[in-house]
Parts: structure tokens; C-alpha cells; sequence
């Protein structure tokens, strides 16, 4: 299991970007202009950034939305 407490576990902006389903372009031009909000990230002394897995999935699970269930009274629940 990766984890923050294993340096080696920290993910690169490219595995950020295939998790995401975009370009490293993308992440970049996002992290550049500030939207949308990306994960927070740590950079290292080689100036390269890192991304914490933990970081990430509560980060994506702060994105999602919950869907809007109806009741038969038309009512959301």
C-alpha cells in the first residue's frame, strides 16, 4: 500500500495526470491559472513536485458529488 510515510510512494505530476485522465499539460496549465483547485502538492529540493496519494484521494473525494434522488412526492432526498 503507498503511503506518506514512504518517500518513494509520492506520486509524479505525470501519474497525477494519467490518475485524472488528462495531460501533463493539463495539470500544469491548471496549477499555472489556479483552476480547478489541484490536490496539495510538496516540492522537492530538485525543485520537481509530488503529490501524497492520501493528498489525492481526499482530494477526489472532496470533488465528488452525491446524486440528487428523488422521492415519488418529487421531493430531493
Amino acid at each position: 500500500m503507498l503511503g506518506p510515510s514512504n518517500p518513494n510512494s509520492l506520486l509524479t505530476t505525470k501519474q497525477l495526470a494519467e490518475m485524472l485522465g488528462v495531460s501533463v499539460a493539463t495539470i500544469e496549465r491548471w496549477r499555472a491559472h489556479g483552476k480547478p483547485e489541484l490536490p496539495p502538492h510538496i516540492r522537492l529540493s530538485s525543485g520537481a513536485l509530488r503529490y501524497q496519494p492520501i493528498e489525492v484521494q481526499n482530494w477526489l473525494a472532496s470533488k465528488s458529488t452525491k446524486p440528487n434522488i428523488k422521492t415519488q412526492s418529487g421531493a430531493a432526498k
